[in-house]
């Protein structure tokens, strides 16, 4: 009996209303919805931006010559007339070499072709190199130029003619055959016996020509900037 009058009288009995938890004021949640609309706007923008994955996980990669070899920096002719320098930790950097197996950067030397991956670090121009492949020369293609100078030697016995470059202070060696085309800036086409020394000429490499090097082109196409035509003889 003593039991059933004990629930009785717990069920009888007002259960404790909970006290509202108190609302904050206007302004902290005003505060909190511009915070989360910033915060929304900031990744909108992210995924917006032309290339997102520079924006969210920086990255870079360069493929050139190595010129100077530093304790902590690391210099490389990326072609163009460029070079780029890249600091390095020799503590965190992996070296692999051409057979692909595990080295350090104390076997990479001048003149070696390097493949590089690392992270760009907040100032502008700065990379902190993270990994280094080293890959046999020539390995990789990388698309010819334009070459832009002024025609100073003219071959009387080869399709063959120097060009001396202000920008690139070189001499290139420029080949045409029958298939390339010397033009004018209005696409008029001149004939090689037209070529003269002292003419401003642009030269498009032949990217299928085998025997391109640094300094020796052959050439597809030829604009001759300064060409005029010539006046015709008057006849007597």
């Amino acid at each position: 009996m003593l039991p059933l009058l004990i629930s009785l009288i717990a069920l009888a009995s007002p259960s404790p209303i909970p006290s509202p938890s108190p609302t904050p004021p206007s302004s902290e949640v005003q505060k909190i919805r511009q915070v989360i609309q910033e915060e929304v706007i900031k990744k909108i923008n992210q995924l917006r931006s032309p290339n997102p994955d520079q924006t969210i996980n920086p990255k870079f990669s360069f493929h050139g010559q190595v010129t100077i070899i530093d304790p902590d920096k690391l210099v490389l002719d990326i072609g163009n007339s460029s070079i780029q320098t890249l600091n390095y930790n020799p503590d965190q950097l992996t070296v692999i070499d051409s057979s692909r197996n595990k080295s350090d950067i104390s076997q990479i030397k001048v003149g070696d072709e390097v493949i590089t991956l690392g992270n760009r670090l907040e100032t502008p121009g700065d990379f902190e190199l993270m990994r280094l492949i080293k890959v046999k020369p020539g390995s990789i293609k990388r698309p010819l130029p334009l070459v832009i100078g002024k025609i100073t030697d003219i071959s009387t016995t080869t399709s063959l003619f120097t060009l001396s470059t202000a920008s690139l202070k070189q001499d290139f060696q420029i080949k045409y055959q029958n298939t390339t085309a010397i033009l004018s800036p209005s696409g008029q086409k001149i004939k090689s016996s037209q070529l003269t020394i002292g003419q401003i000429a642009i030269v498009v490499p032949d990217s299928k020509a085998k025997n391109n090097t640094t300094n020796s082109i052959t050439a597809a196409t030829i604009y001759i900037s300064n060409f005029s035509t010539p006046s015709p003889t008057p006849k007597p």
